[in-house]
Order: C-alpha cells, then structure tokens, then sequence
C-alpha cells in the first residue's frame, strides 16, 4: 500500500513529538504527578488552561 508524503512526514512528525513529550515527563515526574492531581481536584480551570 502506498503512502503519500504527507501522511508519512505527519507519522514522522508525530512519532517526534510524542517522543519529546515522555522524554520530558521522565525527567520530570513529580511535575507530572503534580498536575494530575490538580486536574482531579477541579484546578483545571485556572487562566491559561485549554
């Protein structure tokens, strides 16, 4: 099955950024920690949360 460019280098692209992101949540974990707990207790809701 063919695959155009596009799709490949948005599978590239997105293989990246998920890479980056656990290299940052391994390095720091008790930040990830942190901010799960404040999504479970409603801190969601601060400025500048999507």
């Amino acid at each position: 099955m063919k695959e155009s460019i596009t799709n490949q280098v948005g599978r590239i692209t997105s293989g990246n950024v998920n890479a980056l992101l656990d290299a940052v949540e391994n390095a720091a974990p008790d930040l990830v920690m942190e901010e799960a707990i404040r999504e479970v207790e409603g801190g969601g809701n601060r400025r500048g949360a999507c």
